[in-house]
């Protein structure tokens, strides 16, 4: 038995010294795995820098392009100022536009603007043609308040504007001109800002009473839920009034909305028959209970096809009207835990404040939700946010125009494309003949 095991190891041992030992015309097989291991590494890194290779040259080129053509449009802006005749609109020094109307050297009326179907602006007289390429576009300028109560605008990272000196909560709306206006509850005030400088509007005395959504119409009258005297307050521009109240079944208003007939809609947080109300010039009536929530609601909006949108944080939705009946666009499915604020841009998309843990704001474009700016512990986000633009032009003086615009990279922002954004500030003025 003994003889015969040693016969079997010394045969065993035999057949694999000749396996391992290289033939003459090739490579054993340790050798050629390692070889493929080797290449295989090779493959990978070079796979690895042509990723980061081609991400450098998308991002280069989105910031190259938003970059260049804002020049481009600033640039002739301030060269169609300087060759302008007069200025038409905006009409009085301190007013913004969303676009600007001027006389040119040979006498015609043009206008500098924007498509708000496509996003790209426009220069128009005789004839109209477009300034931008497609890889750029046009986007609305994102505010918001912060837990630290300062008025904050998204520019690839928040930008402090101003600070509010108060506590509690605070509300933003916008106008079709892009002016922003700011409601502080517990001091009992609304401001102004048009992009440059902050204007008081009003305080206790015009009768706010803890001024909270607000809402503006076609005609430019602001209309402002006055929470602690159950009513809705207007200010007209020279002076403010009651413009309804606890007659009218509003209870403890919270959101104002108006639509592009200038039907008003008001959410009541305490009132389980009329949730929702709307005005139609004439009378009152409920549009939403309680039963169609499952709860109160907080903030109410309306977008450019008068659809209705209202949030609801204590179920975590968003839901639409379409003058006929309710149904839910956004769920915590779609990431909204507790939706506070709403705003709607030139371009019919959707902005929502998402109030819990640090705060984040997610976009609806009318088929999906996604979150635009995410929560971040050095940025708090608190009750408010505004969506401006795309172009504001503000008459500074009787020949001087200042304009600001946002241009960002005309992609989606997914792992194979760079999302850029920035905005651009000038000032021109009439040349002096």
């Amino acid at each position: 038995m003994d003889t015969q095991a040693n016969n079997n190891k010394k045969y065993y041992r035999k057949i694999l010294k000749k396996r391992m030992k290289p033939s003459a015309t090739g490579f054993t097989l340790m050798e050629i795995m390692l070889y493929i291991a080797g290449l295989s590494l090779i493959v990978l890194a070079i796979s690895a820098l042509y990723v980061i290779t081609q991400k450098t040259r998308i991002k280069t080129e989105a910031i190259t392009a938003v970059e260049d053509q804002g020049v481009f449009i600033s640039d002739f802006i301030t060269h169609k100022i300087h060759d302008a005749v007069s200025l038409t609109t905006p009409a009085t020094i301190g007013a913004s536009a969303s676009s600007l109307q001027f006389v040119t050297s040979t006498g015609t009326s043009a206008t500098i603007g924007v498509d708000t179907d496509s996003g790209i602006p426009y220069f128009q007289n005789s004839t109209t043609f477009n300034l931008s390429d497609d890889r750029v576009k046009l986007s609305p300028r994102i505010y918001a308040i912060s837990e630290s109560l300062s008025l904050l605008e998204y520019d690839n990272g928040w930008k402090n504007k101003f600070s509010i000196d108060c506590c509690g909560l605070v509300h933003i709306a916008s106008d079709k001109y892009g002016n922003l206006y700011i409601s502080i509850g517990d001091e009992n005030k609304v401001f102004k800002y048009n992009g440059k400088t902050v204007s008081a509007l009003g305080d206790a005395s015009d009768g706010l009473n803890y001024p909270i959504g607000m809402a503006v119409d076609f005609f430019g009258n602001l209309y402002v839920a006055n929470r602690d005297s159950s009513s809705i307050v207007k200010y007209d521009g020279a002076s403010w009034s009651e413009f309804a109240n606890a007659g009218d079944n509003i209870s403890v208003p919270t959101g104002v909305a108006i639509d592009s007939q200038n039907n008003i809609y008001v959410a009541n947080i305490n009132s389980s028959d009329n949730t929702i109300l709307k005005y139609d010039g004439i009378s009152w009536t409920s549009i939403a209970s309680v039963s169609d929530f499952g709860t109160t609601p907080l903030d109410i909006a309306v977008d450019l096809l008068d659809n209705v949108y209202v949030s609801i944080p204590g179920a975590g939705a968003i839901m639409k009207y379409d003058g006929l009946s309710w149904v839910a666009i956004g769920s915590p499915s779609d990431g909204l835990t507790s939706p506070s604020s709403i705003s709607i841009d030139a371009f019919n998309n959707v902005y929502v404040n998402n109030q819990e843990g640090y705060g984040s704001i997610l976009k609806y474009d009318g088929l999906s939700w996604a979150t635009i700016i995410p929560e971040s512990s050095d940025t708090p986000l608190s009750y408010g946010i505004g969506a401006v633009g795309p172009i504001t032009f503000t008459r500074d003086s009787a020949d001087t125009i200042s304009y600001r615009f946002t241009l960002s990279s005309n992609t989606t922002n997914t792992g194979n494309e760079y999302q850029y954004s920035k905005t651009f500030t000038g000032t021109a003025s009439l040349r002096v003949n």
